[in-house]
């Protein structure tokens, strides 16, 4: 009787050197059940964090203009400065959409509806980026997935113009 109970002691104390092998094996893994390279630190910039944070406040539905909803705003930090892509729907007092990229406004008037959002988004950018110029941001508008043009250096262009 007194083997058995040795026995089943050698057993248990194998099955807890086992399991603290495990537990040793994964240390230094934040992450054991994806792939080791997803463990490795990674310290982003302070304009890597505030552009996030940007996203991630901003990215949901909400007015941007009297004309134009958000559906929702990314921004991404590269070297030669901050790149953000607006997604928007007309608001339902301004419906001029028609699908497929076409609006039944002028190509002046939608200038002008898109360059007011583009001051707009500027206001939102200088919350997170005080000391920044217009001339490091450029703007990609959207609406429906449908690309609208482009807000760079203070200036919209709409698609398929200079």
């Amino acid at each position: 009787m007194s083997r058995k109970w040795l026995w089943m002691a050698i057993g248990a104390v194998a099955v807890v050197c086992f399991v603290a092998g495990l537990v040793v094996a994964q240390e230094g893994r934040k992450y054991p059940y994806l792939p080791e390279e997803y463990s490795e630190l990674y310290t982003p910039t302070l304009a890597e964090w505030r552009a996030l944070q940007l996203t991630a406040h901003w990215n949901s539905s909400g007015g941007l203009t009297e004309r134009l909803q958000r559906v929702n705003l990314t921004v991404r930090v590269r070297p030669h400065g901050l790149i953000l892509v607006v997604v928007t729907n007309p608001q339902p007092s301004w419906n001029t959409y028609r699908g497929a990229g076409r609006f039944s406004c002028s190509d002046e008037e939608l200038r002008a509806t898109y360059q007011q959002a583009g001051e707009e988004t500027m206001t939102i950018v200088e919350m997170a980026f005080p000391d920044i110029s217009s001339d490091d941001v450029t703007i990609q508008f959207f609406v429906l997935g449908t690309a609208v043009g482009t807000w760079q250096d203070g200036k919209m262009t709409l698609e398929g113009e200079e």
